[in-house]
């Protein structure tokens, strides 16, 4: 609609506009007849009357030429003479009765001739509205995709002439969006799983609406505009709160969602030895092992935790911040990761590309402090990847064997052991 309504505006801004006409058509919006026919399908022209005197009419023929116009003429001789002879490619009458004879001779003439019932003005103005949608329309306008950001979108839309774009899903046609339509941002619904906290999430969730919260860690979440639900427990593994939220409701766990959800437990508990293993812990893996038809919870432990522990072969980004949680405070902004791993024999290996990410990492989510705990899961200890900190590292308990890299031994859990030692640095260095 809004394509069409441009059309007409723009034909009455500037010069004389062609339009592109569809013969065929013209017994569907003007009452009448047709009187002589082409093979022509279709063809483009613009649209002249035949009211002027004929000298002035054919004076301005001749100023257009080499155009030639569809006429809308009544019955008069010479201005029919001089489109026959011009070879016009239509010729619209007007004001004639049916049966009532036409003062012209059409054997010698190649164009269209249409007998309309209707007066000049009128036959005009429907003769307009003969032209083909198709044509008035962009066969291949600026879209966008259901998954595209909405500023990215709204960029789109903004950059173009139109007020509203189509919205596929891959080739799919869903729907169409219009300039009204970003007014104003809409808010996803998001539940915030295994964190609580803005800092340690996705970047937009603070312009989302939060509807869930599923977590084991402190508590530390933004004010909501409502009561939401939240599902916190101190137990080891999110995983287990979700197995937990399937029994509440009652909803059947099939194997495959069992498999990933123990692979979820045997990973934050470091294989149920993490200090933060609780007896519900190891009551879902027990549930969880016969319906995933797992016989033996430490072999399959050993299998997963061996096939990502390949620190030699991983991208030290995604090693870093694929488990990374930011923290704030004291004033201080710090962040840790965490890799589990079945060897720790690789870790002066990498341990300077590792030294290097942890710098990136740092500055890219704007922390003074970032860490990298790395887990053996075999022989439950760890040790530390730090950037510097000279104000406070120095206070750690850990022993430092080399620059950036302190031994933890003992210690599996980031949450229960790490955190707590390096909120005691800080808090004694305030």
């Amino acid at each position: 609609l809004d394509e069409i309504t441009a059309f007409f505006l723009r034909e009455n801004a500037g010069e004389r506009p062609h339009y592109r006409f569809q013969p065929e058509n013209f017994s569907k919006v003007i009452r009448g007849e047709l009187i002589k026919k082409n093979n022509r399908k279709w063809f483009d022209a613009y649209i002249m009357t035949g009211a002027m005197e004929f000298d002035v009419y054919c004076k301005r023929l001749n100023a257009l030429l080499p155009d030639l116009p569809v006429l809308v003429v009544g019955n008069r001789k010479h201005h029919l003479e001089y489109a026959v002879k011009s070879q016009f490619p239509a010729i619209i009458l007007t004001g004639l009765e049916p049966g009532e004879p036409i003062d012209a001779d059409f054997s010698a003439y190649r164009g269209i001739v249409y007998k309309s019932y209707e007066d000049t003005a009128e036959t005009i103005r429907l003769l307009r509205m003969s032209l083909p949608v198709r044509h008035l329309l962009a066969s291949e306008p600026p879209r966008v995709q259901v998954d595209d950001l909405f500023d990215d979108a709204k960029r789109i839309l903004m950059e173009t002439e139109y007020r509203g774009l189509p919205v596929f899903d891959d080739q799919r046609f869903v729907g169409f969006v219009t300039r009204r339509c970003f007014l104003e941002r809409p808010r996803r619904k998001v539940v915030m799983v295994d964190h609580n906290e803005l800092n340690q999430s996705v970047e937009g969730l603070a312009e989302a609406d939060i509807v869930e919260i599923i977590d084991h860690h402190r508590l530390d979440a933004e004010k909501t505009q409502r009561p939401i639900f939240i599902a916190a427990e101190p137990v080891g593994s999110t995983c287990t709160i979700v197995y937990h939220q399937f029994l509440r409701w009652s909803v059947p766990v099939d194997p495959l969602t069992a498999r990933m959800l123990l692979a979820g437990i045997i990973s934050d508990t470091v294989m149920l030895k993490s200090p933060t293993t609780t007896n519900q812990d190891v009551t879902a893996v027990n549930a969880l092992c016969k319906i995933a038809s797992i016989p033996n919870v430490k072999l399959f432990g050993e299998q997963l935790f061996s096939a990502a522990s390949v620190l030699t072969k991983a991208d030290p980004k995604k090693v870093v911040e694929g488990d990374f949680k930011a923290y704030a405070e004291n004033s201080v902004r710090f962040g840790i990761g965490q890799v589990e791993v079945t060897t720790l024999s690789q870790v002066d290996e990498v341990k300077e590309k590792y030294l290097e990410q942890l710098e990136i990492s740092k500055r890219d989510h704007g922390l003074d402090w970032a860490m990298l705990l790395v887990t053996d899961v075999i022989k439950e200890e760890s040790i530390l990847l730090s950037t510097p900190y000279p104000r406070r590292e120095k206070a750690l308990i850990y022993p430092s064997e080399s620059p950036g890299k302190y031994l933890l031994k003992g210690v599996l859990s980031r949450k229960k052991q790490l955190l707590p030692e390096i909120l005691r640095v800080l808090e004694e260095g305030r």
